[in-house]
């Protein structure tokens, strides 16, 4: 069953018939509606949960319409996930009132992280005063070491959402690999634990991304050692979030990180292009998920089509 995914900017340009610039609201709508026989337009989890943001208790009529409008437009269809391949297929008689319902009472949990790696004398009197690891190295005695490093990630993970944080790990990632030519850091760079990195910081330092396509496994393989997951038992999920992500880390694709466009973003755009990466098409009016999915598609050698609304319309028009 052919499905086509909408990413909730178009969903609610369709809603509201937004007409501007390249968009069209409306003929837009009227042409979803004439394609109902031939694709499905199906509701995901990544919807729910972009739509799960705006939820509070003064919002609850706008929340109600929205969910109405996904439900009609979707025929009730709902992407799931199909056994150990991840096949994912639009299933019919999903209550979306109550999937909402499920997502907005899900609490965020720290995640499993589990580290590799030696245990690494830093020499802290070269290390800067505000460099991000020395809290974590001043109650560690100076001991880089497996513990220290979930701490750490862990630290990380939950401060994501600190604009000003997540800005200044983003300039420390990126500084590593200069540090390592000329001296050690808080990574021994005669160690293989650092060697392992090097691809990594080769691509978030490469003044051309794109010649990383044809072996971007390398680079998910490299910075799969920072937290010691096995690149071989990752599903193509996790290989798409994993891809996803490290995009944010170069310059010529991270998004701007402020008070309206968060590090959480980021993590809700992945889900959507798992959910949209067996899809026909993926139609999406979002300038910066359009380039970062492109290259996660290429990447990957997804089949999925990435398209604007007007690029969509032009198909079928």
């Amino acid at each position: 069953m052919e499905y086509v995914y909408l990413d909730w900017n178009v969903i609610q340009y369709m809603k509201h018939s937004t007409v501007r610039d390249s968009i069209n609201g409306p003929e837009f709508n009227n042409l979803i509606n004439r394609l109902s026989k031939k694709y499905k337009f199906p509701f995901s989890e990544g919807h729910l949960k972009d739509l799960a943001i705006s939820f509070n208790p003064d919002n609850q009529q706008n929340i109600k319409s929205d969910l109405e409008y996904l439900n009609n437009l979707s025929q009730g269809y709902a992407l799931g996930i199909i056994g150990p391949t991840e096949k994912i297929l639009p299933t019919n008689n999903v209550n979306i009132y109550n999937f909402f319902k499920k997502i907005v009472s899900e609490t965020q949990e720290e995640p499993d992280i589990k580290l590799s790696g030696g245990s690494y004398s830093v020499d802290m009197n070269i290390l800067p005063k505000d460099d991000i690891f020395r809290p974590f190295l001043e109650r560690s005695g100076g001991i880089l070491d497996s513990d220290v490093m979930t701490e750490f990630l862990q630290h990380m993970w939950l401060s994501m959402d600190d604009p000003e944080h997540y800005k200044k790990f983003r300039i420390q990632v990126a500084d590593i690999k200069k540090s390592l030519n000329n001296r050690d850091t808080i990574l021994n760079k005669k160690s293989e634990y650092a060697k392992k990195l090097i691809p990594f910081l080769d691509f978030i330092t490469s003044e051309q991304p794109e010649n990383y396509l044809h072996n971007f496994d390398d680079v998910i393989k490299s910075f799969c050692h920072i937290n010691g997951r096995s690149f071989d038992d990752m599903t193509i999920g996790g290989k798409i979030e994993l891809s996803y992500m490290l995009l944010d880390f170069h310059p010529k694709f991270k998004d701007k990180i402020n008070k309206k466009n968060r590090p959480s973003n980021i993590m809700r755009d992945c889900k959507n292009l798992y959910f949209a990466s067996q899809a026909k098409y993926y139609v999406t009016e979002d300038s910066s998920t359009t380039k970062k999915a492109k290259f996660v598609c290429s990447a990957l050698s997804l089949k999925v089509k990435i398209t604007t609304m007007s690029e969509f319309m032009s198909k079928f028009c």
